[in-house]
């Protein structure tokens, strides 16, 4: 439906002591409209981490809001 690149260290206060960089701005989805779910379709997100496998102990959201016909 859409692709959305965060953006990582955008001001210092996103910066560690060690020089990693964290999620300092998240653009939103847009489109028009973004895509059609029909009722019964499973709705799957897929994230592409920057280091190539999972952290433990972060959180992820994932928001989506339907218009109906």
């Amino acid at each position: 439906m859409s692709t959305v690149v965060a953006e990582e260290g955008g001001s210092p206060e996103f910066v560690d002591l060690h020089g990693n960089t964290e999620v300092s701005a998240m653009p939103p989805c847009s489109g028009d409209p973004l895509g059609t779910i029909h009722r019964g379709c499973p709705a799957d997100h897929q994230q592409v981490r920057k280091h190539g496998h999972a952290h433990g102990g972060v959180m992820g959201i994932t928001a989506g809001w339907v218009a109906q016909d």
